[in-house]
């Protein structure tokens, strides 16, 4: 009787296909391996901004407390995009002054007159944001509290 060490009932014959899965696999982990230590690892060439080449802000944010904007003096560059944070405990409405007529700043189109109005109260919570594109010093207040209020100073 021949000894046969493996038995097919343990051991079969595998397909071509699966050789060919079973050899890929490691040089394909290898090939990988070497790839990512040959490759060359990107420079940062980056140049740090000079202080005076610091981009201006194109947006900045006044968060309303209920008593008062934060901060109540702003100053920007036409075409900042400004929002007002309602930071209170209850609504607010953003509105170019003098109170009711909401005219000073000069677009018109707006729900009063100026399209410096938010035009509806804003949720605690919540905010509104508007481009000052005209230069010129912008007072406004809250609609709701017209005692409040802050300056935006566009340059």
């Amino acid at each position: 009787m021949d000894y046969d060490p493996l038995p097919d009932s343990t051991c079969r014959k595998r397909s071509w296909w699966q050789w060919i899965i079973i050899c890929s696999i490691p040089l394909l982990l290898i090939y990988g391996f070497i790839q990512y230590r040959v490759a060359p690892k990107p420079e940062d060439n980056t140049p740090v901004p000079l202080q005076s080449e610091k981009p201006a802000a194109v947006s900045q944010t006044i968060i309303y407390s209920g008593t008062a904007f934060s901060p109540d003096t702003l100053t920007i560059k036409k075409g900042v995009v400004v929002t007002f944070i309602n930071g209170s405990g209850a609504a607010m409405r953003i509105a170019s002054n003098p109170h009711p007529i909401h005219d000073a700043y000069p677009t018109r189109g707006g729900c009063i007159s100026s399209t410096f109005d938010s035009c509806k109260d804003i949720a605690p919570g919540q905010s509104w944001s508007f481009t000052f594109d005209v230069g010129g010093t912008w007072s406004y207040h809250d609609h709701l509290r017209p005692n409040v209020g802050g300056t935006i100073i566009v340059q």
